[in-house]
């Protein structure tokens, strides 16, 4: 006999020869439906840096198979030791290369004991929440807890407390904390017993979460089923895809950086552009050079081709000066590279992507002018060296498009930070286009622009339930947003409106 997994209540199976689910798999992804999924890491003592190294390779082996995007997947992480910290909710990322980026950053909180009870309790309180993200409407909640010790507190209770829920738990133990889990797990078929956290890299161990995940059951079948017969969710080629983009590159050419390092960053730049291009690219390229003011390289649509636009890259002379505005370039770079007679495809939905290479403090106000940029749907990165971070966490459109070397002779070492982010993102949705969107000027200018939650779009987050304005406030609300816009918002956040004064998402 072989052994299938099945759901419990429709009688569909999929086909897996002696436990190869996930091995069988590889190269698709998994669409079992609409989840939020937020894992629990111990992060104490218990779990060394070895250890937990072994966790964050877990996840990202899960996280690679799922469908991880707003209206789909989402992921969130949260560890706990004698303290409790969320490392990122539901909704702090809006793409799956951003969740990956995240968990590759994870490192251990540490800490003396680890506290199970309080964690839940945090995580009930301030992660499956809808202002964190969670559409317990809409999408199966799951708490998948991943330790390598034993609570110091019982958790009998709060294993009724999940259980009385509609949060499914998923507890995988290693060490001397196997009976709590099995309290906390929904089912005992939800409990994943571990020898160590190495064994969190096995076969049998990454088909069992993910069975569990999907809902899946075990059952064996006769001999003679063949392995198509019995799908029960949809695998997806994850195959070559075409990248498409418009991305700008504005660097900085004052006295920050200098002759060699302006250089380093030339060939800097020459390498991501090597490593985005293939034969299935539509990228389009453009280049600008600032210190006090803007000097223009070339345009999007200035070359058609990888060659000439590497040759154009060469030939970028460094121009110096003793300061920056960083501000004034990037309202440049908007006004100027991002439209549609300078070859952007906006309005066509490509992605579009600035890149900011800076050595460092503007002048003016760049934090300002950079949300002015992502509130069009501009993604925007920023990338830098020595002690600028703070410079760049101003302009980037979230943490994850942040990159950092400790020199500009070291920048080049950035592009395989960068390119996971990169290649999903000009792989991803296409933007969502509308044909008028004129935010008015009301004490609802921020709210037109916003993400509902936290990290949907391309914005910074605001902290904005939509559910907690008044029903005149909704009404102003809506009167101010055209159809075109609410198509846009239904079409990419879900959201349905069941009453003329209520939005849910």
């Amino acid at each position: 006999t072989n052994l299938f997994y099945c759901f419990p209540v429709f009688p569909l199976l999929i086909m897996t020869e002696t436990l190869e689910l996930i091995s069988s798999c590889f190269g698709y992804l998994l669409n079992i439906g609409k989840k939020d999924i937020i894992f629990l890491i111990d992060g104490s003592a218990s779990t060394d840096p070895t250890g937990f190294a072994h966790v964050r390779d877990f996840l990202l082996k899960i996280v690679q198979q799922l469908n991880v995007q707003p209206d789909q997947v989402r992921v969130g992480v949260v560890q706990y030791a004698d303290r409790v910290k969320t490392d990122f909710s539901l909704n702090s990322h809006n793409n799956k290369a951003a969740v990956i980026n995240a968990i590759q950053r994870l490192r251990n909180i540490g800490g003396r004991s680890s506290e199970l009870p309080d964690a839940i309790d945090y995580i009930m309180k301030n992660e499956f929440q809808p202002f964190a993200g969670a559409r317990p409407a809409v999408a199966t909640q799951h708490l998948v807890i991943i330790t390598a010790g034993r609570s110091t507190k019982d958790v009998n209770l709060y294993g009724q407390l999940l259980k009385s829920t509609q949060i499914n738990s998923i507890a995988i133990g290693a060490g001397r904390g196997n009976t709590q889990l099995i309290q906390i797990a929904s089912t005992p078929k939800d409990f994943i017993p571990i020898v160590s956290l190495p064994n969190l890299q096995t076969q049998e161990v990454l088909q069992q979460f993910i069975a569990r995940l999907a809902g899946l059951t075990p059952v064996t079948l006769p001999d003679g089923e063949t392995p198509c017969n019995h799908l029960f969710f949809t695998l997806t080629t994850a195959g070559k895809s075409s990248k498409q983009a418009d991305i700008v590159f504005l660097v900085d050419g004052s006295i920050n950086l200098g002759r060699s390092n302006f250089e380093a960053v030339m060939q800097f730049i020459n390498s991501m552009i090597d490593n985005l291009y293939d034969d299935e690219s539509s990228l389009q390229i453009s280049l600008a050079q600032y210190a006090a003011d803007v000097t223009d390289a070339f345009f999007l649509n200035t070359y058609d081709n990888k060659e000439n636009i590497v040759t154009a890259i060469e030939q970028v002379q460094y121009r110096g000066g003793p300061r920056i505005n960083t501000g004034a370039a990037i309202r440049h770079i908007q006004n100027v590279h991002f439209t549609k007679e300078r070859g952007s495809r906006m309005d066509q939905g490509v992605p579009q992507i600035l890149m900011v290479v800076t050595g460092g403090a503007s002048a003016d106000d760049s934090r300002t002018a950079s949300l002015a940029l992502q509130r069009k749907g501009i993604r925007v990165y920023a990338v830098g060296a020595g002690n600028i971070q703070t410079e760049l966490e101003g302009i980037a459109s979230e943490s994850t498009t942040v990159a950092r070397s400790s020199n500009f002779q070291a920048i080049s070492d950035l592009v395989e930070l960068l390119m996971p982010a990169l290649t999903e993102e000009l792989k991803g949705q296409k933007l969502c286009v509308t044909e008028s969107l004129t935010p008015r000027s009301t004490n609802f200018e921020q709210a037109l622009l916003l993400e509902f939650g936290r990290g949907f779009k391309y914005t910074r987050p605001l902290k904005l339930n939509i559910m907690d304005l008044d029903y005149e406030l909704l009404d102003e609300l809506v009167s101010l947003i055209n159809q075109s816009f609410i198509y846009c918002l239904h079409k990419h956040v879900n959201m349905k409106f069941f009453s003329p004064h209520r939005i849910t998402l």
